[in-house]
């Protein structure tokens, strides 16, 4: 079955377009943007965790985040073996300034900061997904193409995970709203981050 990339892309909420420019700078740097998308997966098994031991009171939380975790932890080990072929090595992670920026916006209020938490890692996973489909789209045909391709799919499926967990946490319509404000906050985040050879 054909993956359609531009059809996940336009499936996706955000309020502002990554530029050509950034595919540009990913594109020239290919080893650069493998480096921090490991390191994009670390931290996503991370932040999928810190969920889990945050809120033992949400059952249901932490049963769809541990599945989460293992599944970017697997995606690490996909990556990390990319770059054992092209004999890259891990570094130290870097600040993500635009996770970084989004936080800020994040309420302290127990209640309000999961459901601010559960928002913000949805902004990440939509704008790394389409990120993933420009990156995918640029590719020459081989097997960096197909991966990046077969990924961008399965990282889809994210952005709506996160959106449904916090429905059923705190129903329709505070998410929609909750929702609604943090896609404004995104499209004002991402537009102020410089494109790097990275995710974000």
């Amino acid at each position: 079955m054909t993956i359609d990339l531009s059809e996940i892309r336009q499936s996706l909420p955000l309020r502002a377009q990554t530029g050509a420019a950034w595919v540009e700078t990913a594109m020239a740097n290919l080893d650069g943007f493998l480096c921090d998308h490991a390191s994009c997966e670390r931290k996503a098994h991370a932040a999928a965790m810190m969920l889990v031991n945050k809120f033992p009171e949400f059952p249901e939380l932490q049963e769809q985040m541990i599945a989460l975790a293992i599944e970017e932890l697997q995606h690490f080990q996909q990556v990390f073996k990319i770059m054992r072929q092209r004999n890259l090595s891990l570094g130290p992670d870097e600040i993500d300034c635009y996770v970084k920026e989004l936080l800020k916006d994040v309420r302290h209020p127990r209640r309000e900061h999961l459901l601010d938490r559960l928002m913000v890692v949805a902004m990440v996973e939509a704008r790394s997904c389409e990120r993933f489909c420009l990156f995918a789209e640029a590719l020459p045909e081989g097997n960096l193409k197909t991966f990046y391709t077969e990924f961008a799919k399965a990282e889809s499926a994210h952005f709506p995970l996160f959106v449904n967990l916090a429905k059923a946490l705190f129903g329709a319509n505070e998410t929609s709203d909750a929702l609604d404000r943090w896609l404004d906050i995104e499209a004002r985040v991402v537009q102020t981050v410089p494109y790097k050879a990275g995710v974000h």
